[in-house]
């Protein structure tokens, strides 16, 4: 008689986590706590810690998911590939873009993979990396849209220190993004829209998106540009970490 494997409770947990509505508070939270309790029995056991790391996020717990990384990232190369997947991409999530992207390049075997190396790019504001796709052509057009579109209207070098602005005035408070290039309406120009996801009332985070437009007037202003160049092309909301769409991947 063969003796079934043994059921690994952190799988199952994330499993389960995986298809959840971020609205699904309370089961999320039920979820999070049976993780939290292996991670506590167990601190070895990788695959509790970051399913618990993805909780974490879905429910918009922003200093817990970064000090829980952070104890996770000493044993990365120790992680499962499927956890390690996982892990690169919660640490995107929240914000942890250096070590994101040196997970991307250990994992990929010396080179981070492409979509990573682009997602990296785009919310850090690499500036080369835009210049670099016009000249293959198999880049996909839409970045290299960006890349003419923010060189004419003169602002793609200031890419870097502009979203570096926005991160500063974020505060660290988010546990999910996304970022879309959109085709403006009858023009070959395009914009970039970032959009960060916190736990947070209506009036907090439209008082965080004040703050965003003030700081970066205030950068734009000490570069002797005045702000308004930036403001139909490079776009940053902050939206509450409720409606975050569903997304079952790593």
């Amino acid at each position: 008689m063969n003796t079934p494997a043994p059921v690994n409770k952190a799988i199952d947990f994330y499993n389960q986590l995986v298809p959840l509505a971020y609205d699904q508070k309370d089961e999320i939270g039920r979820l999070a706590w049976k993780l939290q309790s292996l991670h506590h029995k167990d601190h070895r056991d990788l695959d509790a810690s970051v399913a618990l790391l993805s909780a974490l996020s879905m429910l918009g717990k922003a200093n817990e998911a970064h000090d829980l990384a952070n104890e996770i990232w000493a044993h990365r190369f120790l992680l499962k590939p499927q956890a390690a997947a996982t892990y690169k991409s919660n640490l995107f999530k929240i914000g942890e873009w250096d070590r994101f992207y040196s997970l991307s390049t250990s994992l990929s075997g010396g080179t981070a993979h492409p979509k990573d190396q682009e997602a990296y790019s785009v919310i850090t504001g690499d500036a080369e990396y835009l210049r670099s796709l016009s000249n293959v052509s198999e880049n996909d057009p839409r970045f290299v849209a960006l890349a003419v579109t923010m060189a004419k209207a003169g602002i793609l070098d200031f890419f870097t220190g502009h979203q570096s602005t926005v991160h500063r005035s974020l505060g660290g408070r988010f546990t999910n993004l996304a970022y879309a290039v959109f085709n403006e309406e009858d023009s070959d120009d395009v914009n970039l829209n970032c959009v960060y996801f916190i736990d947070a009332p209506l009036s907090e985070r439209r008082a965080i998106e004040s703050r965003i437009d003030s700081d970066l007037a205030a950068y734009y202003l000490s570069q002797g540009v005045e702000p308004s160049i930036y403001s139909t092309i490079l776009i940053s909301m902050v939206c509450d970490i409720d409606s975050h769409p569903v997304v079952v991947s790593s």
